[in-house]
């Protein structure tokens, strides 16, 4: 993420207020932007009050959830057993998550890491949604990215159109900065596994070896996904072993995300998911 841009922000925010416009959304977006620049260091050392106030967000969120009680029926069941949670109602849950983690703050959500009751469910944490693949991808970016829309949509209202276009620039850039760090991360993140000769980049030998480790693991998913063989690794945590698909479709992935890593038995090598899933969804449309 840019350093400039919540600047940037903070530049619009101020000359709004010069001419006695509300800039408090502007503000507080800056906030979000910085936490997004730097989440942990700042948010790990928060005042007890703080942290207080960020999990008690959290729990009026999941709380939300626990409203709908289907919802909520299917993140009990997901935390006893993953694999009876179809790719549909994970997507109907994500849904509903992502509509409430768009209007609460993400610097709050990223700082619940203790345990927290749902209604009817038992115990869950943002960690714990994400390992189920329950949490939706990209929540702390989607706030940000929908808070500047929400600002440029008011700034037309008011006329200030010229302000509006420089609100709607900075999503622009942010949105491109998401993409190129996904990438990166992506990248960086398998090296780390792959890289044989550790000069921290990618050789052709070592694409081979990647791409040969793809296609076993693609072929595993097909004939062993129904086995309690497999491993995922999303961030330091490793998730595992449980069922990949059982008797379900191999291009669900049990709802993993994107940017984890799979592995199958501890011996395949570890391979991006998102690769895994745009391979054995060819493989099944070319059959």
């Amino acid at each position: 993420m840019p350093v400039s841009a919540e600047d940037d922000l903070e530049d619009i925010a101020k000359t709004l207020e010069q001419h006695g416009n509300d800039a408090r959304g502007l503000h507080e977006l800056s906030v979000e932007l910085a936490r997004m620049h730097k989440p942990t260091a700042p948010e790990q050392r928060w005042h007890r009050r703080a942290l207080d106030a960020a999990r008690t967000q959290f729990v009026h969120a999941l709380g939300e959830v626990g409203e709908s009680a289907r919802a909520a029926k299917i993140i009990a069941r997901a935390i006893r057993d993953r694999a009876s949670v179809s790719a549909h109602e994970r997507d109907e849950v994500k849904a509903q998550l992502l509509d409430i983690f768009r209007v609460v703050p993400a610097s709050a959500l990223a700082t619940a890491n203790a345990a927290l009751p749902i209604p009817g469910t038992s115990l869950a944490t943002p960690w714990l949604l994400i390992k189920l693949g329950l949490m939706p991808s990209r929540w702390r970016e989607s706030y940000i990215l929908s808070r500047l829309q929400q600002e440029s949509d008011r700034l037309k209202a008011l006329g200030l159109d010229a302000h509006a276009a420089q609100v709607e620039h900075i999503s622009d850039e942010v949105h491109r900065e998401i993409e190129a760090r996904d990438v990166c991360a992506r990248e960086t993140n398998l090296l780390r596994f792959w890289d044989a000769n550790g000069d921290n980049a990618w050789d052709e030998e070592e694409r081979t070896a990647y791409r040969a480790a793809l296609q076993v693991v693609v072929d595993a998913v097909f004939a062993q996904g129904h086995r309690k063989q497999w491993f995922a690794l999303q961030g330091a945590s490793v998730v595992g072993p449980f069922v990949l698909s059982k008797g379900g479709d191999p291009r669900d992935l049990h709802g993993l995300p994107d940017d984890g890593l799979l592995c199958f038995k501890g011996t395949s090598g570890w391979v991006c998911i998102q690769d895994l899933r745009v391979e054995v969804i060819a493989q099944m449309s070319a059959s």
